[in-house]
C-alpha cells in the first residue's frame, strides 16, 4: 500500500512540473521599442512597446517619479507610457526604465532598458528663466523690440493691436504727459492675433497660467525704482508705467499693468480683460492678477513677453 501511494506522489509531482515546465519558454526575449528617448524641456508623453514570450515587470526609480511618470497599460497590454513633465532648470536630466521578466527560473532574469532623457532650458541673454518659463527681461517697445534698459516702461498696446503708444512728458509734473502717436479707437477682439504679436521674434504674450506662475513665484516691491521684481531665485523687475485710458495717460509709477494673450467678449460696449496690475505701494502687498474685470476697450498696457 505504501508503495502504491509513493507512485501516486510521484506522479503528481511530474504532472505539476511538467504543467510549471510549459510556464516557461526555452529562452525568454524581451525588447522594447525604444532604448533612448529624448524630451524637450517643455516635457510630454510617449508609448513604449514591449515584445517578450514571458510575462514581465517594470523597474523604475522612484526619487524620479515627480518629473518621469510610468504607467503599464491594462492586462494583457504590450505597452508602457511615460509622461514626462515641464522642466525648470537649465541642467538635462536622466533616468531609467528597467523592463524584465517577472517569472524567474534558475536565478534567469532577462531585460531591456529604456533611457529617459530631457534637455535643459537654453536661456538667450535677454531672458531670466523662472519656473520653467523664460521671461524677457525688458518690456515691449516699438513694434518688434526690446526697452533699451529693464526700467524703462516702453510703449503701451492696446489689445490685438499693432501701434505702440509712447506716453511723452511734458511737463515736471509726473502726471503731465500727452500720447504718441494720436490715439485712436480700439476694435473688439477676443484673442491676441499671431500677426499682431508685438514681441520680438522668437517671444510672445504670456498666457494666464504663466502670468499666475510668475506671481507665485514671489515678488517685491522696489520704492526707489517703482515697480515690482518677480521670482525666488532669479527675478525679472516689471516698472510700473501706467497705462492709457481712451487717449489718457494714467497712474505713472504707481501702477502697472501687463496684457496675457486672451481677452473675453462681454458686449459691443465692454470687455473682460485679462491682465497683471499691481499697486506700488510701501507694503508692496498688492501685486495680484485680475482674471475678470470688465473695461470700456479704450486702454493700452505694457507687455512684457515670454520666450516660444
Amino acid at each position: 500500500m505504501k508503495t502504491k501511494l509513493s507512485y501516486i506522489l510521484i506522479g503528481i509531482l511530474l504532472f505539476f512540473s511538467a504543467c510549471k515546465e510549459e510556464e516557461f519558454p526555452e529562452v525568454i526575449e524581451i525588447s522594447v521599442s525604444s532604448n533612448v528617448i529624448t524630451f524637450p524641456p517643455e516635457g510630454g508623453n510617449y508609448r513604449i512597446t514591449v515584445i517578450s514570450n514571458a510575462e514581465w515587470e517594470v523597474e523604475i526609480d522612484y526619487d524620479n517619479f515627480y518629473w518621469c511618470a510610468v504607467e503599464v497599460g491594462q492586462s494583457n497590454s504590450d505597452a508602457i507610457y511615460i509622461d514626462v513633465s515641464r522642466i525648470n532648470s537649465e541642467t538635462p536630466r536622466e533616468t531609467r526604465i528597467i523592463v524584465r521578466n517577472s517569472n524567474v527560473r534558475n536565478n534567469c532574469i532577462v531585460s531591456d532598458t529604456v533611457t529617459v532623457m530631457q534637455k535643459g532650458w537654453t536661456v538667450p541673454d535677454d531672458g531670466v528663466l523662472i519656473d520653467g518659463v523664460i521671461w524677457a527681461t525688458r518690456n515691449v517697445d516699438a513694434f518688434g523690440t526690446f526697452a533699451e534698459s529693464p526700467f524703462h516702461s516702453g510703449s503701451f498696446y492696446q489689445f490685438n493691436d499693432i501701434v505702440a503708444y509712447t506716453a511723452i512728458a511734458c511737463g515736471e509734473s509726473n502726471g503731465n504727459f500727452t500720447v504718441f502717436p494720436d490715439w485712436k479707437s480700439a476694435e473688439f477682439s477676443e484673442i491676441w492675433l499671431p500677426e499682431n504679436n508685438p514681441c520680438p521674434s522668437g517671444w510672445r504674450i504670456p498666457t494666464s497660467n504663466e502670468m499666475f506662475a510668475l506671481i507665485s513665484s514671489d515678488y517685491r516691491y522696489d520704492n526707489a525704482l517703482n515697480g515690482f521684481f518677480f521670482g525666488t531665485n532669479n527675478e525679472i523687475f516689471l516698472p510700473a508705467g501706467g497705462f492709457i485710458k481712451n487717449g489718457d495717460v494714467e497712474s505713472v509709477l504707481t501702477v502697472g499693468r501687463y496684457w496675457v494673450e486672451n481677452g473675453v467678449i462681454d458686449n459691443e460696449n465692454s470687455v473682460i480683460y485679462q491682465y497683471l496690475q499691481f499697486y506700488t505701494d510701501s507694503q508692496g502687498s498688492f501685486a495680484r492678477y485680475i482674471s475678470a474685470n470688465t473695461h470700456n476697450v479704450q486702454y493700452a498696457f505694457s507687455v512684457r513677453c515670454v520666450k516660444n
